[in-house]
């Protein structure tokens, strides 16, 4: 799954997948494609500041390390838990 991260007209970040807005149903697809193995990709537009990308990429690399882990249930929740809600940008 690729998402895009780009500014709105009030420069707030917004996130889309294949041109579309990210909403729910992509989470749920998304924690989907991690377990199944694939990875998130991301691209930034040039209106991202480099402190939310910097953000960014660590919350997609602790997704993305959460298949890698053990398939110990106990160390997945810590995995997600150690994802801090205030580093999500949107």
């Amino acid at each position: 799954m690729k998402l895009k991260f780009d500014k709105n007209i009030k420069e707030e970040t917004i996130v889309t997948v294949g041109g579309n807005n990210f909403v729910s149903q992509n989470y749920i697809e998304m924690i989907k494609e991690v377990h199944a193995g694939n990875l998130i990709e991301v691209e930034f537009s040039e209106k991202i500041e480099q402190d939310e990308i910097n953000s960014i990429n660590a919350m997609v690399k602790k997704l993305n390390g959460i298949k890698n882990e053990n398939n110990n249930s106990s160390q997945e929740d810590e995995l997600v838990d150690d994802i801090d809600i205030n580093d999500i940008p949107f």
